[in-house]
């Protein structure tokens, strides 16, 4: 981009863009479509429990391995988010980018 500032439409924005703006207190309303859209290696989305997460960074760092995230990349994972422990699921709140506006229509019950 500009100045050294990211492109607004390049995959980094998209996802750092969403991170600082729930850094700074706002909260993010995210609709099912633009989760969906969010699959890549460069911004992986999912969401749970009426909240979206962005699990880019934790792609390669779960402990049961990649698949374990990408198998849920277009589903409602609550109950995955249910079967995580405090810790697991306190990790998940570190993720937490914005809540899910438009209902889970669009996303296949997990």
């Amino acid at each position: 981009g500009r100045r050294g500032r990211p492109c607004k439409t390049s995959p980094l924005w998209r996802c750092l863009g969403r991170r600082l703006l729930c850094m700074s207190g706002e909260v993010a309303r995210i609709t099912p479509k633009q989760v969906l859209r969010q699959r890549s290696d460069d911004c992986f989305w999912l969401s749970a429990q009426g909240a979206v997460y962005d699990c880019t960074l934790l792609l390669d760092r779960h402990p049961g391995g990649r698949r374990a995230i990408v198998r849920g990349a277009s589903e409602d994972n609550s109950e995955d988010f249910a079967f995580h422990s405090g810790y697991g699921q306190r990790a998940w709140a570190l993720c937490r980018i914005g809540v899910l506006v438009g209902g889970t229509e669009g996303l296949p019950k997990g």
